[in-house]
């Protein structure tokens, strides 16, 4: 072959990636994953859904909701009330060619009120929706979550899309994803995360298509895919490595993926703003993505749309409150014979005996025992809340090394590449853990997946502290 047609067939393969890429990119940009859980102690806990769409007398705008856990707020008592006042900011922007244009700003007080004293360590929500009637467009969506009586503010982002009614070519709004407890009378409730608690028992997604009389007919083609992942807990400190290409090594593939259920349907009069609800009960706990791809008929462009989320086995997620959450993570405090044992009661009561045996049988004081329990489950459900990825935080290795350690006192992070220091002796290898990213996060892989360095010299430091925690000295360890 010449130095020109390897030349030729070098630029091709080249132009071919770029393409690929390109397509795949965008493909990926209509993805929806949901807001982060997010936590910084002491600040207001929120979650956001913005989704553009056509209400029902088909007028644009964005569907707004903010969820705020009212534990993570500071209440004032008065007259047997506890009220905290909350001050809600909404900023949108437009965006055109790169700029953004300001297109709204306000600002709404309410009050978050309970006669509850235990509101302040209540997991519930109180929501705020609201209707944006606006243009056809894109828009970037900021909203900031004030609690006045500290004055911490929580950030929450999220860009999306309406589209033209008055264009000749069909358009799909983004999917919003709603679930629904039958035994709770409220129906259907948007669901913001990309984590869905297994108190919901059926799932319904909702979109909207938008189409003129000009528009080619439509094959719409709906489909759950289920993806391969690691959904087990971390292994001990100085346990084996993952081996790397293995399924705990790489986090989830995204290569290969299983398609549960299939339906399709087509357009071919129907016009304006179709809506299209997609319904189905809960399936198995697993990562899943629900896509809805349009064909035409004039072979025009391909339109994609995609809500990717995961089935929890809490029902409670992030929080724990069940029997059986409480049970799981007592496997890094446990001998795996002796936790493969306490999971295979099935009566919640039997199980609930054996947990409080378990822990008064260690640490001999209810009263100090009741401490480290709070402890334990409170960083259980830190790790929930910092290190949940494809799926819960304490599973991961970041989560395990938190839930036994507790903060660090330093971290440095680099690339791929997060050390955390338990102690200013940044040398003592018996004092840091080193955690090593397989993939950095981006569009096309959107965890942050970070895997332990484990060495067998941490075995000594894995018996001490899980001996501190089996005596209660976990309280007064520095």
């Amino acid at each position: 072959m010449s130095e020109m047609m390897r030349f030729q067939h070098k630029t091709l393969f080249t132009l071919l990636l770029i393409l690929l890429a390109g397509c795949a990119s965008e493909r990926m940009a209509n993805i929806e994953r949901g807001s982060d859980v997010g936590f910084r102690e002491g600040y207001p806990e929120v979650r956001m859904l913005a989704i553009g769409m056509f209400n029902e007398e088909d007028i644009p705008g964005i569907k707004l909701n903010v969820e705020m856990v009212k534990g993570s707020f500071i209440y004032r008592s008065r007259d047997g009330v506890f009220s905290s006042n909350v001050e809600l900011q909404i900023q949108v922007m437009q965006l055109i060619d790169g700029d953004k244009i300001s297109v709204l700003n306000r600002v709404v007080d309410f009050d978050i009120t309970d006669t509850d004293p235990l509101v302040v360590e209540s997991v519930d929500v109180t929501t705020f929706s609201q209707w944006i009637i606006l243009g056809s467009g894109q828009y970037e969506v900021t909203i900031s979550v004030k609690d006045v009586t500290s004055g911490n503010r929580t950030f929450r982002q999220a860009v999306t899309t309406i589209p033209d009614p008055d264009s000749d070519i069909t358009q799909i709004t983004s999917i919003m994803m709603l679930g629904k407890n039958n035994d709770n009378e409220d129906g259907f409730v948007p669901i913001t995360t990309y984590f869905i608690p297994s108190r919901f028992d059926t799932l319904k997604f909702q979109y909207q298509i938008t189409r003129s009389e000009e528009s080619p007919e439509a094959e719409i083609l709906m489909e759950l895919h289920r993806f391969n992942a690691d959904s087990l807990h971390a292994r001990e400190l100085s346990g084996i490595p993952h081996p790397i290409g293995s399924i705990g090594y790489r986090g989830i593939d995204y290569s290969r993926t299983e398609i549960i259920e299939s339906t399709s349907r087509t357009i071919v009069t129907e016009t304006g703003n179709i809506l299209i609800e997609y319904v189905l009960p809960l399936p198995r706990s697993a990562n899943y993505r629900f896509s809805v791809n349009a064909t035409f008929s004039d072979e025009s462009d391909d339109l994609f749309k995609a809500r990717e989320f995961f089935v929890t086995n809490s029902a409670n997620f992030p929080n724990v409150q069940n029997v059986r959450e409480f049970a799981e993570p007592l496997i890094y405090l446990m001998r795996p014979r002796d936790h493969q044992r306490l999971m295979q009661i099935q009566d919640a009561d039997s199980l609930k005996n054996e947990i409080d045996r378990f822990w008064l049988s260690n640490i001999r004081n209810p009263a100090r025992a009741r401490e480290v329990i709070n402890l334990y489950y409170t960083r259980v459900e830190q790790a929930n809340k910092q290190f949940s990825n494809f799926k819960e935080g304490w599973k991961t290795d970041m989560g395990m090394v938190f839930i036994l350690f507790g903060p660090p006192l330093q971290v440095e992070n680099t690339l791929d590449i997060s050390v955390w220091f338990y102690s200013y002796m940044r040398n003592d290898p018996l004092q840091r853990f080193i955690f090593t990213r397989p993939r950095v996060a981006d569009q096309f892989f959107p965890f942050q997946h970070y895997v332990l360095d484990r060495q067998r010299f941490y075995h000594s430091v894995e018996y001490d502290i899980r001996r501190d925690w089996l005596t209660g000295n976990i309280l007064t360890r520095n």
